[in-house]
């Protein structure tokens, strides 16, 4: 199931799948876990975090998932707008903006051709835990 990118199957072929398989049965109810845990992390992340928190956690998170290893730094193998940023971070691109401008100026971050490239992360690291 981690493998797959879309997958769409009927209610009843589901339902068939878990009764017959176990295995199957296990591996949904793994991912259904996961997805709610996520979701459970999101949603307290937009209560509770300021806007600089959640920003430095979901650039780690693509960097971990989605990054390789440079010179500069660690590229975020992904073109990423502003817009993207605050849509993720549940912010406006204003915000989302002057946050990622203070993480540049910090030296923290660059930009290189549309992509993030994490500089520092240990720093980053320690704003996503602030709290």
């Amino acid at each position: 199931i981690e493998d797959c990118t879309l997958l769409a199957i009927s209610r009843n072929d589901c339902l068939t799948l878990v009764t017959r398989y176990p295995v199957f049965a296990l591996a949904v109810i793994a991912d259904l876990g996961n997805r709610l845990r996520s979701s459970a992390e999101q949603i307290r992340s937009l209560a509770v975090e300021r806007v600089e928190q959640r920003i430095a956690r979901v650039l780690l998170k693509l960097a971990a998932t989605a990054g390789s290893d440079t010179p500069e730094g660690r590229i975020i193998e992904m073109a990423l707008t502003r817009q993207d940023v605050a849509d993720m971070t549940g912010t406006t691109v204003e915000t989302a903006i002057r946050v990622m401008s203070k993480f540049r100026r910090n030296d923290w971050i660059r930009t290189r051709r549309g992509k993030v490239v994490l500089v520092n992360m240990d720093a980053l690291q320690r704003v996503a835990e602030a709290g």
